[in-house]
């Protein structure tokens, strides 16, 4: 029976694995190739060299962080606990403490992802907001430039480099913010902790009272039989007649 219920186990484990890994497959995929993109990209002049590859290993990357952290981070958060205390016994009292870990463990992976959430807002407002308002400028630059007949491009490229580099550190930053919200350390982690063994619970034993053995004295006035312990030595009082004797 316990094998049976071993085999089912592994079973379930398996399915759950494998279930992991497809829903992990086409993100990894747009990571890698992105990733091979990003480093295979390059140009001979140095602004170009610069930027290709942030333009064409963005699709991949981008999206492929973006649907890791729609799967991930569902599988690394799991269910919400819930946190009931119970001093019932000693049993529920050890339950209470593991459901107690349980919540401070799901406040924390709630607290990382909300850090992600955070970090990738403010880099999707930064970027709508560099591009926007770094186009206008650019073309008030370039608008300037053309009417004044003024050769001089130094002020147009270094608004440009500028532009760039915003737009550089919100393409790290939005990767970073995936990686937060999918916690991919997470299935590591929680893995470990799962196939670790478990601490038994303390079994409260019952109290054992002691019995004081008795023995039986027998009224001179009445003959009723009294009980009274064995060592005790004095008077005795029948409960029937009163009389008072010697034990």
């Amino acid at each position: 029976m316990n094998d049976a219920g071993g085999n089912l186990i592994r079973v379930v484990l398996l399915e759950k694995h494998m279930e992991e890994g497809n829903q992990l497959l086409l993100p990894s995929a747009l990571i890698i190739f992105g990733s091979l993109v990003f480093m295979m990209t390059g140009s001979d002049f140095e602004i170009l060299d610069s930027t290709l590859p942030y333009v064409f290993s963005a699709p991949f990357l981008l999206s492929g962080f973006f649907i890791l952290s729609v799967r991930l981070g569902e599988l690394t958060i799991g269910g919400k606990e819930n946190l009931r205390i119970d001093t019932s016994s000693p049993e529920s009292i050890f339950k209470s403490m593991e459901n107690y870990s349980k919540f401070k463990q799901q406040e924390g992976k709630y607290a990382v992802q909300a850090t992600g959430y955070l970090i990738l807002t403010i880099t999707v407002v930064l970027a709508s907001l560099t591009i926007t308002l770094g186009m206008v400028w650019l073309f008030f630059l370039a608008a300037a430039s053309g009417m004044g007949g003024n050769p001089d491009n130094s002020g147009f490229e270094s608004s440009f480099n500028f532009i760039v580099m915003i737009l550089k550190i919100c393409f790290w930053s939005y990767i970073g913010s995936h990686i937060l919200i999918a916690r991919p350390w997470g299935l590591f982690i929680e893995e470990t902790e799962s196939n670790s063994p478990k601490p038994k619970p303390v079994q409260s034993k019952p109290e054992q009272v002691k019995i004081e053995p008795k023995r039986m004295l027998y009224c001179p006035q009445c003959a009723v039989a009294i009980r009274v312990p064995m060592a005790y030595k004095g008077r005795a009082k029948c409960p029937k007649c009163e009389t008072i004797f010697e034990a």
